[in-house]
Formats: structure tokens, sequence, C-alpha cells
């Protein structure tokens, strides 16, 4: 059994105070946009479930769906929720101030359809996932809930995986509209990966594992060459970065992709594991499949290796499995690292103890950034509910995503609240 601590967090900087203004302004700016285009959702009474993570931006969010009485319920991710200690607590009291907070343990599990009754109260509603929380009980609530669950949206791409087979296997009568591959999103991403990288950088040197020192010979091993891990190898090398860096990623197509952008690259990870450094885990990799780090891949490992997620370390290596299994043993930690005994008295150093790497930013990375994607993912639930404009998922078309044209509504006022330039005119498109 792994061991969490809440972390006491410091207290939002003046500069992030006055985003929250700004934050609330967009939302409700955003939610009227979307309601003339989509009436729907308002006229039908439509509510909305949401897992989200913990990071000060969501405070501005609740306060408005609050507001506007968009809220069902909210499921708060267990990750973040233990790093940023006092945003949970404030976004517990307004949840809990209104019977919307649900717990993990009653969204995770099939009979989790009665604590969801019990805050919809006969309202139809949209599960807003983040993750893929809801994935494998879609079929159980449809079967409860019936015309009353109208449709799902999926912020992440292991989420997107974990609902898709969920649709494809289960053929369910709902529609699913997905955020994880716009454009929007494209570039939060990217400041979320740069930021992670900075994360592990600072983990590392506190660790004597220099990756900037040319009388150092250190080893980055990045599993995974998608979004994420294409941004963290710029951002390393941009940095200036003198460890040997080597790509993996079992897609042939990535490995080309990697080695025309300059790097290393192999298609495997037990060619370089035995003298990596530093793992930094970048995949899609979802719980239930194969890890993408095994018993067998700590045995080959170093004596002292540092281990980072991008993702989630819980679906890409399942270390809570291998405690159980007495592979690797907690010995403490160091500031927020997880220090871990494995075979042979080797060390294994989990940044953030093995949750992603950013749950320890109060912002998660994303800067201002991240109301863009909080806005898609609003869009998506006022599209499934406007009749027609959500479709099923088939073998040709995963799901619906974001228009252009929501797009631009976003964008614009975005642009009009976050871009000083743009607050006193209108941008011209």
């Amino acid at each position: 059994m792994s061991i969490y601590i809440r972390q006491n967090q410091k207290e939002p900087s003046p500069d992030a105070r006055a985003s929250f203004g700004k934050a609330r302004l967009f939302y409700k700016d955003l939610l009227k946009a979307l309601a003339d285009k989509y009436p729907r959702l308002i006229e039908d009474n439509i509510g909305m479930f949401k897992v989200i993570h913990v990071f000060d931006d969501k405070i501005p969010l609740v306060d408005v769906l609050l507001e506007q009485n968009l809220l069902v319920g909210m499921v708060l991710k267990k990750s973040s929720s233990e790093m940023q200690g006092d945003t949970a607590q404030a976004l517990e009291s307004r949840l809990t101030a209104h019977d919307l907070l649900l717990k993990r343990s009653q969204v995770l599990y099939a009979d989790n359809a009665p604590a969801i009754s019990a805050r919809a109260k006969g309202r139809k509603f949209i599960i807003g996932d983040h993750g893929g929380y809801f994935a494998h009980t879609l079929t159980s609530l449809t079967r409860a809930f019936g015309e009353q669950l109208v449709g799902i949206t999926e912020h992440t791409l292991n989420g997107e995986e974990r609902v898709l087979h969920q649709f494809r296997d289960m053929n369910l009568p709902i529609s699913y509209f997905s955020t994880a591959r716009i454009d929007l999103k494209e570039r939060s991403d990217r400041d979320i990966a740069n930021n992670i990288v900075l994360e592990i950088v600072r983990t590392a040197e506190n660790l004597g594992k220099s990756l900037f020192s040319s009388t150092q010979s250190n080893t980055i091993l990045l599993v995974g060459y998608g979004t994420m891990g294409l941004h963290a190898a710029r951002m390393l090398k941009d940095m200036g970065c003198q460890a040997e860096l080597v790509i993996s990623d079992n897609s042939l197509k990535k490995v080309v992709f990697a080695v025309q952008d300059g790097y290393e690259a192999v298609s495997d990870i037990e060619s370089v594991l035995p003298r990596a450094d530093i793992i930094i885990l970048a995949t899609n990799t979802i719980k239930g499949k194969k890890p993408v780090l095994s018993a067998a891949h700590f045995a080959m490992m170093k004596k002292s290796v540092c281990i980072s997620s991008m993702t989630s370390l819980e679906d890409e290596v399942n270390h809570e499995h291998l405690i159980r299994e007495n592979i690797i043993t907690l010995t403490g930690f160091e500031d927020s690292t997880g220090v871990y005994r494995g075979p042979t008295g080797k060390r294994f150093f989990l940044t953030q103890n093995g949750r992603p790497a950013n749950v320890g930013l109060s912002d998660g990375g994303a800067g201002n950034s991240i109301y863009l994607v909080e806005a898609a993912g609003l869009a998506g639930a006022f599209a499934v509910a406007q009749s027609g404009q959500g479709r099923r998922p088939t073998e040709t078309n995963i799901a619906d995503t974001l228009s252009d044209e929501d797009a631009e509504i976003i964008s614009r006022i975005w642009l009009r609240h976050f871009y000083s330039n743009m607050q006193q005119q209108e941008p011209q498109f």
C-alpha cells in the first residue's frame, strides 16, 4: 500500500488572483455565447457531472458553474487533490455546501448509480470526464439512467482510449465528444510538458544527477514520442541538456520522427534501461494493459534511478501492484519524491511519489492556456446537448470534436479577457 500525504501549498500569487477575476468573466461570457448557439442545454435544464484536476484555475470555473446552476456533481482527481491541499479544501467546501461532491470511490465502481442519482435528482446530465473515470461503468450507467444520461465528453488521450473501448464493445446509446486532440489543447500540453521538465530537472539536480554538467555522464530515457514526449525532448534540448537523451517508442513511425528531429531513438526500452539514470514516461498506456515498466524492467535498472511520469504512473507502471508484490518498498521521502528500495538494494526515486509530475504546480503548469481547454470541454457539453450535434463513435469516426467555429468563439473571448492588446477592442478575424 502506498503512502500519500496531502501537501501544504502556497497562497495564490497576486497575478493568479487577478487571473481568477478575468476567468470568471471569461466563463460567463463563454457560457452566454454557447447558450446562444446551443440553447438546448439551458432550455432542457441539462446539468454536468465533471471530473477535474485540482489546480487554482478550477476555483473560478466551479464558482461560475455553481452560480449558473449547471453542475449536478463533481469529482476531484486524487493525485492533484493530495498535492494541492488548500485548493482541494476550497473546492470541497463549495461542492459539499451544495451536496455535489462525489468521492472517487463513488465513481469508479459499478454500483455508483445511487450516488449519482442522489445528486442528479431526476435531472438530465452530461458527464465531463478527465482520464476515463466513468469509462468502465458507462454500460451500467446507461442501463440505470436511460435518456437521463445524455452523453459524455473526455479531456485526455488515455481517457479517450478507455471510453472508446466501451463504445465499441458495448454499442452504448449515448453521444461522445472528445477534446483530447484539439489544437487549443496542444499549446497547453506544450506548456505543461515544459513545466514538468523543469520539475524533473529540479528533482534530478537535488539527487545529484546533473543534466547540464559536461563532467557527469547521465542518460535520460524518454519513453513515448507523442505530444508530451516531443515537447519534453525539445525543452531539454533548448535548455542545453548535456545528458545523453534516448527516445523510445513502440511505434516505428514515431521512432522515425524522433530520428528526423535529431535524437537517438529506439523501438524498445530494454536496450537502454541498464544505463538509464533518469526515466521519463510520456505514454498513453492505460491501466489493465501491459505496463511500460514491469518487475523485470526494475531488475534491469541501475542501482539509483529517478523515474517520472508525465501522465499517470498508475497506468504506466502500476507501482501500487509492485509494492504489494514486494518488488519495491517505500522507505521515505525527499521533499515530495518517494524513495523506494528495490531488488538487490537498488534505490528508485519517484517524482511526486508516482503522481503526474505537474501536480505539484498550483496551475498544473499550463498558465492561462488551461482556460482554453476547459472552455473546449464546456463547448463539447453544449454541443452534445444540442439535438444532432453529438455522434456515437464508430471505427471511422472517433468522436465529434471542437468545430472551427467554436474554436473561434472561444479564442475571441479568451483574447478579450487574457490578452491586454485585445481588451480595448474586439479582434478582427
